[in-house]
């Protein structure tokens, strides 16, 4: 399409702003300029979609102003998008066919919001232009006769989906042409499915080998923590202290333990796992975040247990001898 910086003045601006407007990347003049010399080459444009008026009925059920859908047919009036740039509606666009050096002119009536799904639409091939003009096919045979697909979409009724796709798969391996590929949704929707299953069991079989490593390191530091007292326990035993006293004691002791480590779980744990939650998304744009309650309990619950349960039941194994010989090993 001709270069027009009156008409796209929004477009060719948000552009700049989105891409380039680091000093590096020179300014906004530059940029106009960096357009202007495309154009002169015959390389600046965008893709134009022939569509029927369902299309743009389905426009007007969530956009406005309406869509004159007999405009539309007659080849007067196009869609553009996406973009909040609305003060284009109204104008006029100059188009020309790469193939035919044919020039037609149409009228905005509509562009298409960021958050409106159009499934048609792939990214125009220029930096700086609109990413897309829909026509009627009226108007695509004024501007170019010959035109040819560069894809069919096609959408189902539910449960007509399996059907459609073994019929086009059927028809896919009757064609020899390398040029025409057959992709379907659903396919890549299961293929992407069974990637996302299998990251999942090897992230989840990793983290459960990382806990089990971190649980064995707990319990190892618990029992050190013990074995390193049985002189001190020895002499309190020795000076009138019950094992049952002892005990309890180490009861006491775990348990604060127990509340210092569920302290840190919850506060810097969380700051870890909230901070990791911002940062996948930005790498994965499918990740979502779920806070993982249960696990949280269960961690919480197993070390409690670690922490109430090991300093005992290590002082019982390591008090079957009498007061005297455990004073008279720890001296040794």
């Amino acid at each position: 399409m001709p270069f027009d910086e009156t008409n796209l003045k929004s477009i060719i601006k948000s552009s700049y702003d989105n891409y380039f407007s680091s000093e590096a990347e020179g300014t906004y003049e530059d940029f106009v300029n960096s357009l202007k010399n495309l154009a002169a080459k015959n390389d600046y444009g965008t893709r134009i979609y022939s569509v029927d008026d369902k299309y743009v009925k389905e426009y007007n059920k969530t956009h406005g102003p309406k869509i004159d859908i007999d405009a539309f047919n007659r080849g007067e009036v196009c869609l553009v998008g996406y973009g909040d740039y609305t003060d284009i509606i109204g104008k006029t666009l100059t188009l020309k066919s790469h193939t035919t050096n044919k020039t037609a002119s149409i009228q905005v009536a509509g562009v298409f919001s960021n958050d409106s799904s159009c499934d048609y639409a792939m990214y125009s091939y220029t930096v700086g232009t609109i990413q897309g003009v829909f026509v009627s096919e009226s108007f695509l045979n004024r501007l170019n006769p010959n035109a040819y697909p560069l894809f069919i979409m096609l959408n189902t009724k539910s449960g007509k989906e399996p059907q459609v796709r073994s019929q086009l798969e059927a028809l896919n391996k009757t064609i020899t042409n390398s040029t025409y590929d057959f992709e379907s949704k659903s396919v890549m929707a299961e293929n992407f499915s069974s990637s996302i299953k299998t990251m999942t069991v090897l992230t989840s079989g990793i983290s459960i080998l990382l806990i089990l490593i971190g649980m064995l390191n707990f319990i190892n530091v618990m029992m050190t923590g013990v074995y390193t007292r049985l002189r001190e326990l020895a002499i309190l035993e020795s000076i009138g202290m019950t094992k049952k006293q002892i005990h309890k004691m180490l009861l006491w002791e775990g348990g604060y333990y127990a509340v210092i480590n569920t302290l840190l779980l919850m506060t810097v744990g969380n700051v870890i796992l909230f901070g990791v939650a911002k940062a996948v998304p930005k790498i994965a744009d499918y990740a979502t975040f779920n806070y993982p309650t249960m696990i949280i309990l269960i961690l919480l619950a197993v070390i409690t247990a670690i922490c109430l349960a090991v300093p005992p039941i290590v002082f019982k194994f390591s008090s079957h001898d009498s007061v005297t010989e455990r004073l008279h090993q720890a001296d040794q």
